[in-house]
C-alpha cells in the first residue's frame, strides 16, 4: 500500500469536514468574506499511477523517482537529493538532469516491481500531464518517453516522444505545469499517439541551468477528462488566478493563471491535475494581489482494494509446508554462507556484510538456503523476499543485484547449479515479487559444473532441486550491508470448483458504498464473471435435551481472520486460472483492483 500526503485509509468523507472546522482563517482584504462554511467535494480524476500502479506519483517515497537515478549513481547530476513530507527536491550539479517516474526495467535483467515493461501507459488514455514544481532559476524542463527498454542500448529516434517546455517563473511557490501530450505541437521524433503504449516516462526537471534547486510536489497522468469545481462570487468574463494551499507543511501553489468565469459570475476550475487530499483556495484578480473570493473542498482519494488472497505470498511456500521456513530467524534458515565480509543472525533477519571487489575480482557472496526436501522448481511459481540495501541510490551496474540459483541432483550422481538474471536491488527495505513463470524472469543464464541446456523454470519438473540465494556482486567500491527479512518460494494457490474460496482483502475505506468481486481471465476485461457471495443454510434449531453439547466456536467459527474476507461460491466455475478484481465505489469515484497472482480452479 502506498502512503500518501492525504488520508486514504480508513476515513469517511466526514472527516474532512472536521479538519475544515478548525483550519486557521487566511489573511484577506477588509471586507472580502471567505467561503469557509461548506467544504465541496470533487472526485478525484483517472491518473496513470493511483489506477495502474495503484501508487500516485505523490513524491511520499523514494521509489517514485529512485529508478536510474543520477545514471544509477553512474554521475552527479543531481546533488542534494531528498524525499520528505510529499516534495522531491535536488540541485542540479551542470546542465543536465533528469528522473524517472516510470522505468521500463533493466536489460537484460529480471522484471519486477512498478515498471513500464510490467504496466505500461496506454497512450490512447493517458494523455495531459501535470506536475506541481518550483524553481529558483529560468529554465527548461522535458517530457520525454520509450517505447521500452531498448532506449538502454541508444536512440531509436521512431520509439520516442519528447516535448520541450519553458519554466520562466522563478518563485518561492509552485506552479502547476499542464501538457496535453496527444495535442501539442512542441515535441520532436513521435506524436504521443503514434505508438499505442509507453513504458518509459521520463523527466527532464532542468535543463541549461546548472547549480538550480528545483522542487516537485506530484506528478500526474490524467486521461483528460475535467473534474471541474464550481467557484462562485466573482464578476462576469473577467480572468482571475486560482492559488491554493495544501499539505503539511502547507505549501502555496498557483494552480491556474488567468481562468476567465462565465456568464453567472462562476469560475470552472479544473481539478484533475491535483492529487487527493483537501485544500484553501483562494481567487485573485488575474496578475495581481486582489483577493475576490475563498473556500475549501476535497478532492476525494479514490478507493483501492488490496487483495491478499490470492496473492504472489499467499500460495503453499516450499520451505514453511516442510516446516522449515526461509524466515531468518535463526542459522536453521540456511545450511551454509560463502564469500562475505561477515554475517549474524539478529532481530529475525540475516544481516550480511561484503567488502567491495573490484572489475576484475567480483566478489560472489552466496547464501545456501536450507534443505529441507528436494523441490519439483516447476511447481512454484512466485519468488519473493523482503531485503535492505545501503546507499544513496540504487546501482545495479555496480553489483547492486542479486541472483537466484537453483541446484539439481542427477540420479547417477554428480548435481549442476542453474543461476537465473540480475535481479535490481533498490535501497532501504522493499519487497521483492518475481514471477518465474515468464520467459524473461525464468530463464538460466549460467550453468555451473555441467553442461547442461539452459532451459526455463517452467520444465524443471523433476523433484530434484535445492535452492540459494546470491544477495550482490559488489564492485561499488564501498562496504554493501544487506538484510534479508524473509524468503519464499511459493506456489499459485489453488482450490476445487464448487467449493468456497475465501478472498482476504485491504479496503482504503471502511464504509464503501459498494463492493464487488469477480473473476477472470482476461485482466483487460476484469468484470467477466461475477464471483458469487456463499451464503451459508439456515441455522437449525438449538440443540436440546441433557446429552446434546453446543459449541459454536468450533461449529460455526473455525476459521479467524486477520482482514476482511469474502466468501465465493465456486459451484459451476470452470476449471481454469482466474485472477480475482474488485469493483468499489464511495459514492464519489469508482476503482477496480485485481490481484496480482491468480487462481487456480480445479
Amino acid at each position: 500500500m502506498q502512503y500518501n500526503k492525504f488520508p486514504r485509509n480508513y476515513l469517511a468523507v466526514f472527516t474532512f469536514l472536521i479538519i475544515f472546522s478548525i483550519l486557521l482563517p487566511i489573511s484577506l482584504n477588509t471586507g472580502v468574506k471567505a467561503n469557509f462554511d461548506v467544504a465541496e467535494i470533487v472526485p478525484e480524476s483517472n491518473d496513470f499511477a493511483t489506477q495502474v500502479l495503484n501508487d500516485p506519483w505523490d513524491m511520499q517515497e523514494f521509489t517514485d523517482i529512485s529508478q536510474r537515478l543520477n545514471y544509477a549513481g553512474a554521475t552527479n547530476d543531481l546533488l542534494n537529493i531528498n524525499v520528505s513530507n510529499g516534495v522531491f527536491s535536488a540541485t542540479t550539479e551542470g546542465s543536465y538532469s533528469e528522473f524517472f517516474p516510470l522505468f521500463s526495467g533493466w536489460n537484460p535483467a529480471v522484471l519486477h516491481g512498478k515498471i513500464g515493461e510490467i504496466y505500461p501507459i496506454d497512450s490512447s488514455k493517458y494523455q495531459c500531464f501535470y506536475m506541481s514544481m518550483k524553481t529558483d532559476k529560468r529554465t527548461d524542463f522535458h517530457v520525454f518517453a520509450a517505447k521500452d527498454r531498448d532506449f538502454l542500448l541508444g536512440t531509436n529516434t521512431n520509439e520516442i516522444f519528447e516535448t520541450h517546455w519553458n519554466f520562466s517563473e522563478v518563485s518561492n511557490y509552485y506552479r502547476l505545469q499542464k501538457i496535453n501530450l496527444a495535442q501539442t505541437q512542441n515535441h520532436f521524433y513521435r506524436n504521443w499517439t503514434d505508438l499505442p503504449e509507453w513504458k518509459v516516462f521520463r523527466i527532464n526537471p532542468v535543463l541549461d541551468g546548472a547549480g538550480t534547486n528545483f522542487s516537485v510536489d506530484w506528478i500526474r497522468l490524467t486521461d483528460c477528462k475535467a473534474v471541474n469545481l464550481t467557484i462562485a462570487g466573482v464578476e462576469n468574463q473577467k480572468a482571475y488566478d486560482v492559488w491554493l494551499e495544501a499539505g503539511a507543511p502547507a505549501r502555496t501553489l498557483l494552480a491556474e493563471s488567468g481562468l476567465v468565469s462565465n456568464g453567472s459570475g462562476q469560475l470552472l476550475f479544473d481539478t484533475q491535475g491535483l492529487e487527493a487530499g483537501a485544500y484553501t483556495y483562494t481567487i485573485k484578480d488575474a496578475g495581481k494581489e486582489t483577493i475576490r473570493t475563498s473556500g475549501q473542498f476535497v478532492v476525494n482519494a479514490q478507493p483501492q482494494v488490496d487483495i491478499l488472497r490470492p496473492s504472489p505470498t499467499y500460495g503453499e511456500d516450499f520451505a514453511t509446508s516442510k516446516s522449515a521456513a526461509w524466515d531468518m530467524s535463526g542459522s536453521e534458515s540456511i545450511w551454509g554462507i560463502r564469500n562475505v565480509s561477515n554475517h549474524a543472525f539478529e532481530q529475525g533477519s540475516l544481516k550480511l556484510y561484503t567488502n567491495s571487489g573490484s572489475t576484475s575480482n567480483v566478489p560472489d557472496p552466496i547464501v545456501f538456503l536450507s534443505i529441507p526436501d528436494q523441490a519439483t522448481p516447476a511447481d512454484y511459481r512466485y519468488l519473493s523476499f523482503r531485503m535492505y540495501q545501503n546507499g544513496n541510490v540504487a546501482e545495479p551496474g555496480e553489483g547492486m543485484i542479486a541472483r537466484w540459483a537453483w541446484i539439481t541432483r542427477f540420479s547417477t550422481g554428480g548435481y549442476c547449479t542453474f543461476i537465473g538474471l540480475d535481479i535490481p536491488l533498490e535501497v532501504g527495505w522493499n519487497t521483492y515479487v518475481i514471477d518465474l513463470y515468464t520467459d524473461n524472469n525464468g530463464r538460466a543464464v549460467q550453468s555451473d559444473y555441467c553442461s547442461s541446456s539452459l532451459k526455463p523454470w517452467r520444465e524443471f519438473t523433476e523433484k530434484n532441486a535445492n535452492f540459494r540465494f546470491d544477495p550482490n556482486e559488489n564492485i561499488s567500491g564501498f562496504q554493501y550491508f544487506q538484510e534479508i527479512d524473509w524468503i519464499k518460494l511459493t506456489k499459485v494457490d489453488r482450490s476445487t470448483s464448487g467449493q468456497v474460496y475465501t478472498i482476504e482483502y485491504i479496503p482504503s475505506e471502511e464504509n464503501l458504498q459498494s463492493l464487488m468481486f469477480y473473476y477472470t481471465d482476461d485482466l483487460s476485461n476484469p468484470k467477466k464473471h461475477s464471483a458469487i457471495e456463499y451464503n451459508p443454510p439456515s441455522e437449525t434449531t438449538d440443540p436440546t435435551g441433557p446429552y446434546f453439547v453446543y459449541l459454536p466456536i468450533v461449529l460455526k467459527n473455525p476459521v479467524t481472520y486477520e482482514y476482511p474476507i469474502y466468501r465465493w461460491n465456486t459451484t459451476g466455475v470452470v476449471s481454469g486460472e482466474y485472477y480475482i478484481c474488485s469493483v468499489s465505489n464511495d459514492g464519489y469515484n469508482e476503482a477496480i483492483d485485481c490481484s496480482e497472482a491468480p487462481l487456480i480452479i480445479e
